[in-house]
């Protein structure tokens, strides 16, 4: 008898910790959705201004160790000029998006990776 009660409660502990996730994600999913029309949160020029000047301190380091690592050889040079290329273009598109966060579209079934097999 005390080993139903004991399963019982355990079962019953399961299943109300996950109803309290389920909920918890749901009050999330909804908060996220109603910060603007567009589910897209809007930053005002100081918090644009703030994450301007964070992406440019981001993309300097990341043009350094690039270039360290032509320096030392673990990248061909041809190939640091193209990662860095890159890195430029991403700044340029970042800037023209207004260092917005919002959803960008995956394209799996046509990445080399993905092919399906048939």
């Amino acid at each position: 008898m005390l080993k139903k009660i004991t399963n019982s409660f355990i079962a019953l502990c399961f299943a109300l910790a996950f109803v309290g996730v389920t909920a918890h994600a749901q009050e999330e999913h909804s908060a996220t959705q109603s910060q603007s029309p567009q589910g897209r949160i809007q930053l005002t020029q100081q918090q644009k201004n703030e994450i301007t000047k964070l992406q440019k301190n981001i993309l300097q380091q990341k043009k350094a160790l690039i270039q360290k690592y032509v320096e030392y050889g673990v990248i061909p040079k041809a190939k640091g000029k193209e990662i860095l290329s890159h890195l430029d273009e991403h700044m340029k598109h970042l800037g023209e998006s207004g260092y917005g966060f919002g959803h960008h579209q995956h394209h799996h079934d046509f990445h080399p990776r993905h092919e399906k097999e048939e």
